[in-house]
């Protein structure tokens, strides 16, 4: 797999994807400059993120963190938030609780934020990402997918159906429920098996350093639409759209 040099800036929209519905099996299709290979069936399955990647989430985040902060007798502190961007809920809560050093408990600042999480995903307005809706749309009809996120699995489904897009995917998977959240490739794995199909007639769509460090190791391919900066040292099985 070739990784395009180029970046686009962070926020970038996903570009149209050149593609059609009709794949058969061992075809390669193109999804923009990267080819990808179907599997016996002639079917790719599509595994997404879905903070910032299907949806601009950080409204939602942001105020579950708020949250975390001020229990703890603190702020919001956008320095530390950068430490967490595309981890578990827990391991956010972890990271805001360490910083703080409170003797507050952990588990009461990891169920406040999740909490929090789950409402701001339910009630705040939040868009959806420039393009996402119509890769989802147009990506249906060429195999199953799947949303693998840091999120709680009620905040993912929440999220689905406000979009209208929740009957898109056949199956959805939170890092709450695998060993290790990302970078660690437990959720995606966990995705693709759920789709029944091997990795390499998969793809995965990220926004984040952290899930395409996940992505690569879990060994599938990765198309980045960056809503950060990405370091130089993230080379591997992905291509920025």
């Amino acid at each position: 797999m070739t990784e395009v040099s180029a970046r686009p800036p962070a926020g970038a929209s996903f570009e149209r994807p050149p593609i059609g519905p009709r794949i058969h099996p061992g075809m390669d299709v193109r999804i923009g400059p990267v080819c990808y290979h179907s599997g016996p069936m002639g079917k790719i399955g599509f595994i997404f993120d879905l903070d910032n990647t299907l949806v601009a989430s950080d409204p939602a985040w942001t105020h579950a963190e708020t949250a975390a902060h001020r229990a703890l007798g603190s702020e919001f502190d956008p320095q530390i938030a950068r430490e967490y961007k595309g981890l578990s809920a827990a391991e956010v809560a972890a990271i805001i609780h360490r910083s703080r050093n409170s003797p507050a408990p952990l588990d009461e600042i990891r169920i406040l934020l999740r909490s929090e999480l789950i409402h701001a995903m339910r009630h705040f307005q939040l868009d959806p990402i420039p393009g996402a809706l119509e890769l989802v749309h147009r990506l249906q009809a060429m195999g199953p997918m799947a949303v693998a996120s840091g999120s709680p699995l009620e905040a993912i489904d929440a999220v689905l159906q406000r979009l209208g897009i929740r009957e898109c995917f056949r199956a959805l998977r939170s890092s709450e429920d695998v060993a290790a959240g990302k970078p660690a490739p437990d959720v995606f794995l966990a995705a693709r098996e759920a789709l029944d199909l091997p990795s390499s007639c998969c793809v995965i769509f990220e926004d984040s350093p952290t899930g395409v460090a996940a992505a690569r190791a879990a060994g599938i391919a990765c198309i980045v639409r960056p809503s950060v900066p990405f370091p130089d040292d993230t080379g591997g099985n992905h291509v920025t759209v």
